[in-house]
């Protein structure tokens, strides 16, 4: 839809932009190529608290995508000025975005998984399709004003759209032992760390906003590391 609504300067800042975000996408196809079977073997190691270790597998694969993911976005501009020729210091905040949305659409392999166990998967197939009207419909509104940045933040949309919906019925269906007060302050530094990556992307190496970028950096890694619930883990 990019090349066709847009032009193909604003598909090759996208293909850059992607290329990058890439690299959290492989973190999270490594995890998901073992998570269904270990999902499963969870499930009969441990019948009266896989739903809480679930739980906490949640919130540990969050805290470790935000780190992957939230680490390349806070350096976007950095990263682009170091890698690529100026003519690309555009694909920085795509990559910020679709940072964030690889983040958000890897949550799904745990967000769908009471919805698998319960054998309805013909309910991802339908929410599914139902995200694809909407991301089509968010393209036609986002990129011919924004280009690739608006086709990013449609992906962002549409994968937040998918996992909350999978979310959902996984707790209506088969629900996972949840610590909210957990989740919530976990999405909340994720939030921090999104807001100055999107507002702060870098147009040059800048050592004092790389001081300051490193700081925020390790702050909100120490907080959600102290967030993460080792003793659920220590069970298994």
């Amino acid at each position: 839809m990019l090349a066709s609504m847009t032009t193909t300067e604003e598909v090759g800042i996208y293909s850059v932009a992607f290329r990058f975000a890439s690299l959290v996408l492989f973190v999270s196809s490594a995890f998901g190529q073992a998570w269904s079977a270990v999902a499963i073997k969870i499930r009969i190691d441990y019948p009266d608290q896989y739903r809480e270790i679930f739980g906490s597998v949640l919130l540990l694969f969050i805290f470790s995508l935000l780190t992957v993911g939230g680490g390349v976005a806070l350096f976007a501009g950095e990263l682009i000025t170091l890698i690529m020729p100026a003519e690309y210091l555009a694909s920085s905040l795509p990559l910020a975005i679709l940072c964030f949305g690889v983040v958000i659409q890897s949550t799904q392999q745990v967000t769908a998984i009471g919805i698998s166990l319960e054998k309805k998967t013909y309910l991802l197939a339908k929410l599914a399709m139902v995200t694809a009207a909407v991301n089509f419909v968010i393209n036609c509104l986002l990129i011919p004003p924004f280009g690739a940045v608006g086709a990013a933040s449609a992906s962002l949309i549409s994968y937040l759209v998918l996992t909350s919906s999978y979310f959902y019925y996984t707790q209506r269906l088969h629900p996972m032992k949840i610590d909210w007060k957990r989740l919530s302050a976990l999405i909340g530094l994720g939030v921090v760390v999104a807001v100055v990556s999107l507002t702060c992307v870098a147009t040059k190496f800048n050592s004092s906003s790389v001081l300051m970028k490193l700081g925020l950096a390790t702050s909100c890694l120490l907080l959600g590391w102290q967030l993460l619930p080792r003793k659920t883990f220590s069970l298994v």
